[in-house]
């Protein structure tokens, strides 16, 4: 038996428009930032990465770019890489000023 962990970065399906959000968080907007600025693979490329993956034998199935980034910035930052991605998503997620 063989096992192979997959690491999704962002996949361009509904995951976010199906979530169940904080009270007080505007899941919509979430969504939105998720579809515009996240979902970079499509199903179809994240499966095929999968597949080729598991056929290989590999442990570990990395898929996108940004699963790629988020790997390498966790190895050389530890577990606070996720202190830095939270920074990140708060200024993705603040309003842009109306001019």
């Amino acid at each position: 038996m063989t096992l192979t962990v997959v690491h999704p970065g962002g996949i361009k399906t509904a995951i976010a428009r199906n979530a169940r959000y904080a009270e007080g968080e505007d899941g919509a907007r979430t969504a939105r930032l998720f579809d515009k600025k996240l979902a970079r693979t499509t199903p179809e490329k994240a499966a095929e990465v999968i597949f080729d993956g598991m056929l290989a034998g590999k442990a570990r199935v990395l898929v996108g770019g940004d699963a790629h980034l988020l790997h390498t910035v966790a190895k050389v930052l530890g577990s606070r890489y996720q202190d830095l991605v939270a920074k990140r998503y708060d200024s993705l997620a603040q309003p842009k000023p109306v001019e």
